[in-house]
């Protein structure tokens, strides 16, 4: 039902989460190819990552992120902090860290030892599309209906750099080195 909007691996590859446009996610056994478990939001997906360990499955939300303790997708925590709805995440090299860009033109940035908003950047003009930590986790790419890629510092959440892009960004990479 619906058209596939995201996909992602589990870290050790025995499941593949297939997220439709219908706010459903499929859990398929890649040795089988059969879906072996779905589970149907109450709110809008755009976009899910595991966690490094694959303990968590972490999706967005209409207002930031839902953690899900993985395999039993029970709740483990919501990270609120925007006003409209969620369409991107990105976790550092490291998985401490997980960045959410909305439709509020905001990107949270929070730490998930600690379950703490660390900080938040505004400097897009539109909803965030896109975005990408760099290998060491220092700085993040932020990617947006604006004809640019913001380069922001993690740690003062401020912009060091901007790419002009020509158009719209819809997804963008940083280098994994």
């Amino acid at each position: 039902p619906g058209s596939n909007l995201c996909v992602a691996w589990h870290p050790t590859g025995s499941v593949l989460c297939v997220g439709s446009t219908c706010d459903e996610l499929s859990f398929i056994d890649p040795r089988s190819h059969r879906i072996v478990r779905t589970l149907k939001s109450s709110y809008q997906v755009n976009e899910f990552a595991w966690s490094h360990d694959g303990k968590l499955l972490i999706l967005t939300t209409d207002s930031g992120a839902e953690l899900l303790h993985y395999p039993s997708l029970r709740h483990a925590t919501s990270l609120r902090g925007h006003t409209a709805p969620c369409y991107c995440l990105a976790l550092d090299s490291n998985g401490r860290r997980i960045a959410i860009g909305s439709a509020d033109a905001m990107v949270s940035l929070w730490d998930l030892d600690e379950m703490m908003c660390l900080h938040t950047y505004g400097g897009m003009a539109s909803q965030i599309r896109s975005l990408s930590f760099s290998a060491d986790g220092a700085h993040l790419a932020v990617g947006a209906e604006d004809e640019h890629v913001d380069i922001v510092a993690v740690a003062s959440s401020t912009r060091v750099h901007a790419i002009a892009a020509g158009g719209p960004v819809k997804t963008f990479a940083l280098p994994p080195t």
